[in-house]
């Protein structure tokens, strides 16, 4: 820095940035903006610091928030402004450094009373804000399992709405829907059918039409391609 070398050092690793101030700031990763010039579909999780007891009760003040893609729910940067902030940016560095998804930390136990809870409400956060989140994740991941048939046609598909939907009402109930399930690959349990109907049924009405049966499918090739499943 004072002139002592001519040559020229160059960063190949990211690093955290940490500040002193009152309150504490720390960073790591891409802001939203960044991560939109660089192409991903940003979306961004937020949690106030009182969303934890130990920040309700010491240290109310503050925000923690989690830069994701919302194709693959990885996290892309951490941003932390308050209490200890200098202290949790590390860990947010090691979410975007291992590609670690909202996800993953919704499944990741803390221990109470901590300000490191912040990261799975603001993952929580981050979730409430996509179309098919973690509940679409575990319920599809459920019916993966059993599916050999996971890719077939929307054609092939018509054909097995229809063969079951013996009304011609243009819809299936639970016991329709299991049972398309069931002829497309291994049988799946009734519980995983009542919580596929309550995320598909958009309208409300307690069965699945064709638009709805068909976004199932689509969520599910999704999810596969992305490795999600």
């Amino acid at each position: 820095m004072f002139g002592s070398s001519n040559k020229e050092i160059k960063v190949t690793k990211d690093f955290p940035i940490g500040m002193w101030t009152i309150p504490e700031i720390g960073y790591y990763g891409l802001t939203k903006d960044k991560a939109l010039e660089k192409g991903f579909e940003a979306e961004e999780g937020v949690a106030t610091y009182d969303a934890c007891l130990r920040g309700r009760v010491f240290a109310p003040d503050g925000m923690l928030k989690l830069v994701f893609d919302r194709e693959s729910k990885q996290i892309l940067g951490v941003h932390i402004i308050g209490t200890d902030a200098c202290e949790l940016v590390h860990y947010g560095m090691d979410l975007v450094d291992k590609e670690a998804t909202i996800f993953d930390v919704i499944g990741t136990l803390f221990t109470a009373v901590t300000f490191h809870e912040l990261f799975k409400e603001a993952a929580l956060n981050g979730n409430s804000k996509l179309d098919f989140g973690i509940q679409w994740q575990e319920v599809l991941g459920q019916l993966a399992d059993g599916l050999p048939d996971a890719e077939l046609s929307n054609d092939e598909l018509r054909l097995r709405f229809n063969e079951i939907d013996t009304s011609g009402d243009g819809s299936l109930d639970e016991e329709e829907l299991k049972a398309v399930f069931d002829n497309i690959g291994e049988p799946v349990d009734v519980e995983v059918i009542s919580n596929l109907i309550h995320l598909a049924d958009e309208d409300g009405n307690g069965t699945i039409e064709w638009e709805e049966f068909v976004t199932i499918f689509e969520v599910l090739r999704k999810m596969q391609v992305s490795g999600q499943l």
